[in-house]
């Protein structure tokens, strides 16, 4: 089966229209708040990395020491 030129034109150009909107909504900024640096220290204990996510767990003290 072979699909016609007028199809596949028009398979192509929905894709290049929806594609653009998928990817820009996977990584939203509205969580971020990019003026405000937060530092942690602590001890790294596990690393779960899955391209492109990376997620730390890291132990911390708090002011009374747990």
């Amino acid at each position: 089966m072979r699909l016609n030129r007028r199809v596949l034109l028009t398979i192509l150009a929905s894709s290049f229209v929806t594609l653009p909107v998928l990817v820009s909504a996977h990584h939203s900024m509205a969580e971020f708040d990019r003026s405000t640096v937060t530092e942690v220290e602590g001890e790294v204990v596990s690393i779960f990395w899955r391209n492109p996510h990376i997620l730390l767990d890291i132990a911390t003290m708090d002011a009374t020491g747990y």
